[in-house]
């Protein structure tokens, strides 16, 4: 997974992760604001299955 020194940014090889765990072509913004809110909510910037189904309802 995505490694903690998370500087806000989304590197190339990071796009491979998001597209690995079921976000496909979705905006990366919105992927960096779900990361992001991993982070915050301690669970080490990793993705929920209900995050990816919550985004792909409101943005896809």
């Amino acid at each position: 997974m995505i490694d903690g020194g998370y500087d806000g940014r989304i590197r190339e090889d990071d796009r491979a992760v998001f597209t690995l765990i079921g976000l496909g072509s979705i905006d990366i913004a919105i992927a960096e604001h779900v990361y992001r809110s991993g982070i915050e909510d301690g669970i080490g910037g990793e993705f929920l299955l209900s995050d990816t189904e919550m985004i792909e309802e409101r943005w896809i």
